[in-house]
Parts: C-alpha cells; structure tokens; sequence
C-alpha cells in the first residue's frame, strides 16, 4: 500500500488547493466541485490561465439538459493559443515537447520552436484548402508531427481525427468516412522492434476510390520511390513553398475541435465529439488534482495518438505548461530495459502506462529495473484495464521503490479523461481507486438504478461536467441509447462493473456490456465480426473477450462457415490473417473456433455473454431465451479439442 509522506499531503495541487477553500476533508472537495460548477470552473480556469477573447455567457448552460451543456458559452477561445502560443510568448525558451526514436536519437522543440512549428503547418493546412469546422484524420505514430499537426488543426479551426497508428487500412478507411475528413496526414512509415513500418502504403489503400488528400510527413531515412497518387502532397516540400503565415482562427469555446473514435458493442464505432473547452481543459484538470502535475514535470505516457490518452498526454500537459514526451517505438526493444533507459536519460518525473505492460516486463528476468534509480519520477500512472495485485506490487516496489503513489485513472473517450482516479494524498491499496475527479458526480449502482455499497453494480454518472462528449458526431440518438437507455435520463450508465467497498475505496472490475479491451485498447465485437464476415467461407461469427495473463484481455472469434468443403486449419489462419491485415496484428485473435452454429435467441440475436461463458466452461447467465442449447455444447467441445 502506498503511505503518503508530509510533501504529499502539504505540498501538492490537490492538497494546496483543499487548504485556500479550507476542505475539511477530499469528500467535501468533490461535493462542491459538482455542485457548484460555476465556482469550480471559474477557479479552474484562472489557475489555467484561460484566454478569453471575447466574454462569456454563462460558465455552465444547460438550457438543452444535461447531456448537452456548454460551458463559458460563446466567449473566444483556442485551445492552441492557451496550450502554447501564451507560453510561446511569454517563456519561449522553456522545453515544450521530447521526441525520442527508436533508434536513440531524440529531439526537443521549445515552446517558442513548437509556436513557430504549429505556424508553418496551419499554413501547409490552410493552403491545402482546410478551414474552419473541416475534418481531418492524423494518422501518424508518436513523432515530432504528432503534436505539431494535432495544434496546427486547432490553430486554423479544423477538426483532428486522430486514427491509431497500428491499424490497417480497413479501420483507417472507416474512420476517414465516417467523420467525412478532406484529408489524412500521415508519414512514409516509423520503426518498430528494428523493422520498418510502411505506414503510407497502408494510408494509400484506406483513401483508394475516396477522392481525399493525403498529406505526407518524411519520417524515415531510407530512399524510397513516390506513390502514383494524384492527391500526395510531401509536407517537407509543401513546407518550403508557403511564406505567408496565417492568424490564428477566431474560434468559440463550444467549437469542435476532436472527433476521437472509439468502439462499442454493436455497430460501427462511435465518434465522439469534443470541443475546445472540454477535452483539454478535462484533462488539465484531472491532471492537476490527480497527478499533481506542473509546469516543471516531464510527462511520458505510453500511448498513440488514437488512442484518448494520446490527444490527452499532448493537450493536458501543454495547457499546465510542463514538457511532452514522445517516442516512437516499443517500450522493450532494443533491450528488455529500453524504457527505465528513457526515464533517466529525459529525467521524467511522471510516467504513465497500462497495467498489461507491466506484466509483459515481469515475464522477463532482464527487465528488471533493480538498477535504475528513477530519482526524477515522483508520480505513476496506469489506465485502460484493471491491475492484478502482482503487477501492481511489481510496479510499486520495482519502479516507485515502495515510495511513488500509482494514480490509478479510468474514465474513457467519451468523459475527456477520467471518472475515477488514486490521488497522492491518499493511502492507496493495490488495484484501487480513492475517489471520484473533481466535477464529477460518479455512483454504482444496482439493476434498478439504486446504490449499493460493498457490492457489484454498475459505474454510473448523475450529471453534467465539462468534458462529456458533445454527442456521437452525426448519431444524435445512438448517443442517448447509448448512455441513457440502461436507467433512463438521470443517470450515464458508463458499461463498467464497479465496487465502493466498506472503506471507501473504489474497483472497476471489467466491462458490463460486452466491449472487449485487449492490452487496453478498446474493441468493439461487430468491428471485429464485420472483416471475419466479410471472407466468403464464413456465414457468421460472434467475437468476445478472455481474461489474458499478459494482456488483460485476449480476443477469440466464433465462426460459422458457409461451406463445408474447407479445411479447418487453413480457414483459422485465414481468419487470423484477415484481421491482422485489417485491424492490427496486435489485435490478432488469441483462438478461433470453427462451429456449425452460433447461440441465439429465438428472434435471431447472437447471444455473446453466454458464447464467452461456454467457452470458458462456466455457464452462468439465463438460457431460457436460448434457442439452440446444442451450440453451446459444441463450442465446449471445439474448446477441448
């Protein structure tokens, strides 16, 4: 368990700021921040030193109900402007961003150079015809560019859509037509494990017949010949051509600014919409009350850019004022200790990570960080999955020397960072979380909608805060079903298991609905099933989660095939290969079984909670509604073999 000492409990934001509003204790903190937003989010904002050009309305306006308020209504604002060119201007020297390759070299932009930057890339931007309120899809890995073109959008008014950098090209194709982006920003490739990944060739196929720019970044050093594609346009050529810089867009508070892709259950994924004043303004705070970060910390987060924390990493720390740090490739290659190397040589002072990382290093006895001082780390962070006791202890004893507070943070795309979070000034048991993020009104509650303590319920929100989503962008009412059919329009039932325990202190214990997180990344069972289906061979197929030592959660595929004249082996592989090409190999499937056919009800629903239990051997839910019990047998069956 970690015991804070006298600095955490004097020294930090959360605890400075509980002192100047004399917070007998954090309960009160929390009760206040969500009942009174208007003086929360004014003091939020002075300690960010927001700019705002034009006045506000109202801090908090909830004329359309509390599932689409506004905040500092109509007032000017750019987030681009606060996050940087207000550094830029008035401590221009100081280290905004640290990018390191894989291969050791790394580069620093000061906030004066990122300024400068951020500049030349909305000009790029704008003559390429972009403009105020236009989507455009970053498809990039964690370079330099990252952060250069995620602000440069914002700085012109345009919409980032930021795509992970391992998908293929089917996931990237989708998400560029859904949000109806102009163009897709993208590099010849990066370096990954020593190999080189062609991620322009991939960028080229999702655009093939859609008519869009792709615009270029030179990441890689090797000689290579130029696509015969009519819209490329290279960033380093486009950068030399234009002189003329432009000014920065007259933006409002409540303009879009992100639409960040995340996967649900059923369906296409969903496009949540955020705008300049909730996501980065969201994650600052979290940052602040939570990790205790400031303008002298470094922040490394293992993410991309397509994933939230990505966006999060780059927006939140910048509007604090601290440093970015980025790198490229992977957390253990070339050595099994390439990422204690990193903290030591960049000095970083707060790392963050997913717990699947973590038990991935314990497997290898040369990961051992035993050597490593880590005398600039003061915080730990993790999100995405749940720990197990193992690799928490690991990671508190091994990486916080039984010292560090491990702020454990989970919330999602569609909150702009988290509901739940540890904080420094808190005893903290292994897996646990001490409270809610200020601004948020968070329960668990039972099937009927009632709190339950000590107990299993779901993790529900009472209210408004600023950086829920605006909505799916062009899904207005899979929004309201989404979040608001579970228990109706008082509460967001957020898909989790949760527990408050007699302590207090909170659990997350997986997803309630039936979401699949493999090595914390989010995925939806019809995004899977769509590319399994799309093979001639197979009818159906129905895709789910396994717990996974390593991962947190592994993928497995159930199919059906339409023929019966294949042979099993050879269609396993092909259903492998066809999600490794069109999703990422890193969601690759753990197993898949080939069945006669797939459990349903008897209006025809393909029944996933009861498939992932038979598979598992443990057949807990209701099979009344079950029409075909023999196909539960059988994938029993199949799973033995």
């Amino acid at each position: 368990m970690f015991i804070p000492e006298e600095h955490h409990l004097k020294e930090s934001f959360i605890a400075r700021f509980m002192a100047r509003w004399h917070f007998k204790n954090f309960e009160e903190l929390i009760k206040a921040a969500y009942s009174y937003p208007d003086w929360f989010y004014s003091e939020m904002a002075k300690q960010l030193d927001l700019t705002f050009f034009t006045p506000y309305e109202k801090i908090e306006d909830l004329s359309r109900g509390w599932h689409y308020p506004k905040y500092f209504n109509n007032a000017g604002f750019n987030i681009a402007y606060d996050a940087v060119v207000k550094k830029a201007l008035n401590n221009g020297e100081k280290t905004a961003i640290i990018v390191e390759k894989e291969n050791s070299t790394f580069e620093t932009l000061s906030f004066e150079q990122l300024y400068r930057e951020i500049k030349k890339a909305a000009t790029v931007l704008a003559n390429l015809g972009i403009s105020l309120g236009d989507r455009v899809a970053i498809y990039l890995p964690m370079i330099k560019e990252t952060p250069i073109f995620l602000l440069a959008l914002a700085y012109i008014g345009a919409v980032a859509v930021p795509v992970f950098s391992g998908y293929g090209f089917e996931a990237v194709r989708e998400r560029v037509i859904l949000s109806g982006a102009k163009l897709l920003i993208t590099a010849d490739g990066f370096s990954r494990r020593g190999q080189e990944v062609p991620l322009l060739n991939t960028a080229l196929e999702a655009v093939k017949d859609l008519n869009i720019a792709i615009l270029a970044v030179t990441n890689l050093n090797t000689p290579k010949l130029s696509p015969n594609y009519e819209k490329l346009y290279w960033y380093n050529e486009l950068n030399k051509q234009f002189a003329q810089e432009i000014s920065i867009a007259s933006t409002r508070t409540e303009d879009p600014l992100l639409i960040i892709y995340t996967s649900g259950t059923t369906g296409k994924p969903k496009g949540t919409l955020h705008t300049h004043i909730g996501f980065p303004v969201k994650s600052a705070i979290d940052m602040l009350f939570a990790f205790d970060i400031g303008p002298e910390d470094k922040v490394f987060w293992i993410t991309d850019l397509g994933w939230m924390m990505g966006p999060w990493l780059i927006y939140g720390t910048l509007l604090i004022g601290g440093t970015v740090v980025l790198y490229e490739g992977s957390p253990d290659y070339p050595s099994r200790t390439r990422l204690w190397e990193l903290i030591e040589k960049h000095q970083i002072s707060v790392l963050g990570l997913s717990p699947t990382l973590i038990r991935l290093l314990m497997t290898f006895p040369d990961a051992d960080p035993e050597n490593f001082s880590f005398k600039s780390l003061r915080i730990l962070g993790s999100t995405g999955e749940p720990w197990t006791e193992e690799a928490w202890q690991w990671f508190f004893e091994k990486v916080g020397k039984k010292k560090l507070p491990i702020i454990n943070y989970s919330g999602g795309t569609e909150i702009s960072g988290g509901i739940l979070a540890s904080y420094p000034i808190h005893k903290i048991p292994p897996c646990a979380f001490t409270g809610v993020l200020p601004g948020i009104n968070a329960d668990v509650v039972d099937e009927n909608g009632k709190p339950v303590r000590n107990r299993v319920g779901e993790l529900v929100i009472k209210g408004p805060w600023n950086g829920i989503t605006r909505g799916f962008f062009n899904e207005p009412e899979r929004f309201e079903q989404t979040y608001f059919s579970r228990f109706g329009p008082d509460l967001w039932a957020h898909g989790d298991w949760a527990k408050i325990d007699e302590n207090g202190y909170w659990y997350i214990l997986g997803r309630s609905d039936d979401t699949i997180k493999v090595a914390g990344k989010r995925l939806g069972p019809a995004e899977v099933e769509n590319i399994v289906n799309a093979l001639p061979e197979i009818a159906e197929s129905a895709a789910f989660g396994i717990p996974h030592p390593i991962k947190g959660e592994a993928l497995v595929v159930v199919a059906v095939p339409n023929k019966t004249d294949f042979v099993k082996e050879e269609l396993i592989q092909k259903i492998k290969n066809q999600i490794a090409t069109k999703l990422s190999k890193a969601l690759s499937p753990e197993d898949v079984l080939i069945v006669k056919a797939l459990p349903k009800t008897r209006n025809g629903k393909i029944l996933r909670r009861l498939i992932r239990e038979s598979y598992l051997g443990e057949v807990k839910s209701d099979t009344f509604s079950l029409e075909n019990p023999q196909a539960l047998a059988e994938i029993q069956r199949e799973r033995r073999e």
